[in-house]
């Protein structure tokens, strides 16, 4: 029996068996989105990021690269988005921050799994 080997790409978020999207971002003016940004589903279809996961339920990921409205006012961005597949969770954040085991949780409930990744490529010795 030959064991399975998988390489990952160590600066990506992306893992394997991942479902997309196509959509509208909203940003507020003066703002920026970064990949693994917890997003959002507003009533009108469109994503938004989350800023409290008290209140805000997470369905999707953004990993369309950065984003920057500098319009002066709210703009929509054509993206897709992550709904579903195997990220690596230390690339994800909610409003910046890192995700507690609970709010990745909740992305789990959404069928997007973050799982933690050892990087092999580093030397335990440098």
């Amino acid at each position: 029996m030959n064991p399975k080997i998988e390489n990952y790409d160590l600066g990506g978020i992306l893992l394997g068996d991942n479902e997309f999207e196509s959509g509208t971002l909203v940003i507020a003016n003066g703002e920026s989105v970064k990949d693994g940004a917890f997003l959002k589903r507003n009533a009108d279809g469109s994503f938004a990021v989350v800023t409290d996961t008290g209140t805000e339920t997470p369905v999707a990921l953004h990993v369309d690269g950065e984003l920057a409205n500098d319009s002066g006012a709210e703009k929509k961005f054509a993206v897709r988005v992550l709904t579903g597949g195997r990220v690596a969770a230390s690339k994800c954040h909610v409003n910046g921050t890192t995700p507690t085991a609970a709010q990745l949780d909740m992305l789990r409930s959404y069928g997007i799994r973050a799982v933690s990744i050892t990087e092999v490529n580093k030397l335990d010795n440098q």
